[in-house]
């Protein structure tokens, strides 16, 4: 089981156990929203620190019972790769979008699943503008923001 589906699976178990609904634990969806919370219990999203802390605190328990022994830890070598891949131009030069789309499969690759929500929009957004960029066909904003938009309308401080 990944580190996803185990923090998912304690989340879900924990809220259950509670006898709490996703709508309850999420209140009016100014810190989580409820698909967010069903992503991150189906073990497809990783929360982040700030969404897993709202969530223990909701469900009156602490982020160690949440994490149990699990240890997610990124990889310095991953935020090598992502200062690579960030810092790489492309000139509008076709072989290098390339490249720079390759580097975001090879991260996806090597890190998809211990990454969290916020890390992997990052790579959603730029590996979207490669994609504009090499076939002149613009992302669809709506699937990539989702509620993200809104989350980040709704915090006091902007990470």
């Amino acid at each position: 089981m990944s580190i996803k589906e185990d923090i998912g699976l304690r989340i879900r178990t924990e809220r259950e156990k509670k006898g709490m609904s996703r709508e309850v634990l999420c209140l009016d969806g100014d810190e989580l929203t409820v698909r967010q919370l069903l992503r991150i219990e189906n073990g497809e999203s990783l929360p982040s620190l700030e969404k897993l802390e709202y969530i223990a605190q909701r469900l009156e328990t602490s982020l160690s019972n949440l994490l149990a022994e699990d240890n997610i830890d990124i990889p310095d070598e991953y935020y090598e790769l992502k200062n690579r891949l960030i810092k790489f131009p492309t000139y509008g030069d076709e072989k290098r979008i390339e490249q720079k789309l390759q580097m975001i499969e090879d991260i996806y690759d090597r890190y998809f699943p211990i990454l969290p929500e916020e890390e992997l929009l990052t790579l959603d957004i730029i590996e979207n503008i490669m994609n504009f960029a090499k076939h002149e066909k613009g992302p669809k904003i709506e699937e990539i923001f989702e509620d993200v938009f809104d989350q980040a309308q709704k915090r006091k401080i902007l990470v």
